[in-house]
């Protein structure tokens, strides 16, 4: 039994019918979601694991952050993150019926059709496989023997990827009297306002934080005595953190990964990201939290999910009097984490190499390779290609000034962001020289002759 558990627990052996009611009303909605959220991976089969182990971890994480603060909570609250940690990816599951009526909705043929021009190449190649099936259904010469395999790659892919974006706002049909909701029950209870607080605290998991503020109230009435309030702020927050530090390098289980085959490259990314961490410590005051990636698009991603956690964190502490119960115990938790606790195969980025990344569509590469003409003229590219020059010469030599190495003779007054070109002393233009000549084009060639450091180029 977990601190939350034994929290409400408490409650019930107080003796009060409401507790008892509460307590069993969880026992009953915990059993019921743990054989629902078995469901998931049948339609996200490249998914990390969304099933009970998931929501145990969410609730795990929350009890971490709150410590010794978990004997503060109230009645409610406590019901509430329970049934929200185990409710908050509900919306993932999708009944057979709808599985099979959604091919014929417009909406989701207009969706097919956007993909089969996804920058993502998983989910490109997999709408136009699928697409193309009715027009080669009379060629079988052209077909792969085993065709069948990449219709169910294909469309598990598509229908994840569709699915996915609006799962938080799926778990109504979950908490209310009807067939989807397969035991789900809160008639010992029997107050709508909070079944309807649960649906709406695990819509905004994936919400802007704005949401938490502008949709949820601060404080309404608990299902218990006088004294027992809910904090549906709160318990979002603390919902949302949990969910997001879920980041042990086990939802892509070995054994499962080997059963599942090699996955898209939009979910090994995924996977890659869980299997970078190395440290994740949760304590009441701070979470610290380090990686270890492979390649650079891990690094990337990792960042990406660090700065929105971060964000998080900034977030809660800045507004912890409109979020928290009156008087609840300080501190609010830092993220206590920075670039430098990121490392690329053991190293620091030190050269900021990870950011710099450059993407062309195939389709729109195989135009260029083809001769598509993208200028009207034949000086505009050499422009360009000087501005872009330029642009990146400027970045560089940005990123060089961030290393005291390079800020020899620069003004002590004058902060970084605020330099200005004649701040820097004009050795450090001179000292590698650079000449660029244009001359002219016979036959339309155009030849570029560049002098570095009185080096030919």
């Amino acid at each position: 039994m977990t601190p939350l558990e034994k929290r409400l627990e408490k409650f019930k052996k107080s003796g009060t019918d409401i507790y008892k009611r509460m307590y069993s009303v969880w026992e009953n909605n915990r059993d019921r979601c743990t054989d629902l959220l078995k469901g998931v991976e049948i339609h996200y089969p490249f998914f990390s694991l969304h099933d009970a182990s998931h929501s145990k971890k969410v609730i795990r994480n929350i009890e971490m952050l709150l410590g010794d603060r978990v004997k503060k909570l109230s009645a409610t609250d406590t019901w509430l993150i329970l049934h929200t940690a185990f409710m908050h990816d509900l919306g993932m599951i999708i009944p057979d019926e709808e599985y099979r009526s959604v091919w014929n909705r417009q909406e989701f043929q207009d969706y097919l059709r956007s993909r089969q021009e996804s920058p993502v190449a998983d989910i490109r190649e997999a709408a136009n496989f699928l697409r193309n099936l009715p027009r080669e259904a009379g060629k079988e010469e052209n077909w792969p023997q085993n065709w069948p395999v990449e219709v169910y790659f294909s469309s598990s892919l598509l229908i994840s990827d569709y699915f996915r974006p609006s799962h938080a706002e799926r778990i109504k049909p979950y908490l209310e009297d009807g067939p989807q909701n397969r035991g789900i029950s809160f008639a010992n209870i029997n107050h709508r306002g909070m079944v309807e607080l649960i649906e709406k605290i695990a819509g905004l998991h994936t919400s802007d934080f704005r949401a938490v503020l502008d949709d949820l109230d601060y404080e309404v009435m608990g299902l218990g005595d006088s004294k027992d309030k809910a904090h549906p702020r709160f318990v979002a927050e603390l919902l949302r953190i949990g969910d997001v530090l879920d980041l042990d390098n086990n939802r892509f289980p070995y054994d499962l990964q080997y059963l599942r085959g090699k996955l898209p490259e939009s979910s090994d990314v995924h996977r890659r990201l869980h299997f970078a961490t190395t440290k994740l410590n949760i304590r009441p005051e701070e979470v610290t939290y380090t990686a270890n990636c492979k390649d650079y698009n891990t690094y990337n991603q990792v960042k990406q999910l660090t700065e929105y956690i971060k964000e998080e964190f900034k977030n809660f502490a800045y507004y912890w009097d409109k979020i928290v119960p009156d008087k609840f115990p300080f501190p609010p938790p830092r993220f206590n984490f920075s670039d430098s606790d990121i490392l690329i195969n053991g190293k620091k980025d030190i050269d900021n190499r990870a950011g710099l990344r450059f993407t062309l569509m195939e389709s729109k590469a195989f135009q260029l390779l083809e001769g598509a003409n993208i200028y009207h003229d034949e000086m505009t590219p050499v422009r360009e290609l000087l501005q872009n020059a330029l642009d990146a010469t400027k970045i560089q030599f940005w990123t060089d000034l961030q290393d005291p190495f390079y800020q020899e003779g620069l003004p002590k007054d004058v902060p970084l962001h605020e330099l200005q070109p004649y701040h820097i002393p004009a050795d450090r233009f001179s000292k590698n020289p650079y000449l660029q000549t244009v001359p002219k084009a016979p036959n339309r060639i155009w030849n570029f002759p560049c002098v570095i450091s009185g080096k030919r180029a």
